[in-house]
């Protein structure tokens, strides 16, 4: 099959924050035999597949979209990629369109996978079988190409992966009141190429949410950290069925993270305790297999076989 993913619904400056969620979605596809157009300049139809992240705070895409779906019927296969939590107000009530946009489309697209395990809120507007958790795993092709054995060479005490909010500030301040140096990467202005370099010549990278009410870990936080062998400290809160990420990681409760990354750094094994995880990361999981999971709802027996 062809997979035509369709970014134009985004910002040119969020575009540099999606290469950790898609790149191993990619390479997931590719292993299982798929083509995968990464950034598609134009809608197709069959026998490409379209594939949209969710972001829709306007409702002009939304309506060409439904046009479309009227129009060509079978003709346009659409898949939506969906990576928030619907009912997280931080997210989605940022933009007022944001969440009814998303309802109105998921009733028409062929298929609706979710990074996170809100099925139950999809089952509402589209057929369970249409619906899909999609899950990160070890990816061969997303592995840094030179990982930092050496621990003389990391040379970044640690990175708080995410844009900075109060809730990970108080992380960042605390880290400097022990003389640890802690930078922050803004998601949005660095490319990948940046924020690769900083997250693997860190010590630690930490895996903090944005306030209390975020419900779910971020699996591309976590994955990138581990494909960069680079140890990861999570702030833990989740008990989902997602939560297994954490096996991968050192977990402790919000208010121990920055004595807990202390103690790795003046500790010394940071960057044995990175690798030891990527090794068991690698050994009990495959992107491909999670893909392939993905793949098996009944639509793309059909859309396959166009």
């Amino acid at each position: 099959m062809i997979f035509n993913f369709i970014l134009a619904n985004h910002h040119e400056t969020s575009l540099n924050s999606l290469g950790d969620l898609l790149e191993p979605i990619y390479q997931g596809l590719e292993a299982c035999g798929h083509h995968v157009i990464r950034f598609g300049v134009d809608f197709h139809e069959r026998p490409m597949i379209n594939v949209m992240v969710e972001f829709f705070k306007d409702d002009v895409i939304v309506d060409d979209l439904l046009r479309f779906k009227r129009d060509l019927g079978e003709r346009f296969a659409l898949g939506l990629l969906c990576t928030e939590d619907p009912e997280d107000a931080l997210v989605m009530d940022h933009y007022p369109r944001r969440r009814p946009n998303l309802e109105r489309l998921a009733g028409v697209v062929d298929f609706l996978w979710t990074l996170l395990p809100v099925e139950p809120y999809y089952r509402r507007l589209c057929a369970p079988e249409k619906i899909a958790l999609l899950r990160y795993g070890f990816s061969e092709a997303y592995l840094d190409a030179d990982i930092i054995a050496d621990p003389r060479y990391r040379d970044i005490d640690a990175i708080l992966y995410g844009n900075i909010h109060p809730h990970r500030e108080r992380v960042v301040s605390a880290l400097a009141a022990m003389g640890l140096k802690c930078i922050t990467t803004e998601r949005e202005s660095y490319p990948d190429f940046i924020a690769s370099d900083l997250v693997r010549r860190s010590k630690v990278l930490l895996d903090v949410r944005r306030s209390p009410q975020v419900r779910y870990l971020s699996p591309t936080r976590i994955v990138k950290g581990l494909h960069c062998g680079t140890a990861v400290l999570s702030e833990r809160y989740d008990n989902s069925e997602i939560a297994d990420l954490y096996d991968y990681t050192v977990t402790c409760a919000y208010e121990e993270i920055a004595e807990r990354c202390r103690d790795i750094i003046r500790g010394g094994d940071y960057a044995a305790l990175g690798l030891s995880a990527l090794a068991k990361f690698r050994e009990r999981t495959s992107m491909r297999d999670n893909v392939a999971r993905a793949l098996a709802l009944p639509v793309f027996e059909r859309l396959g076989a166009a």
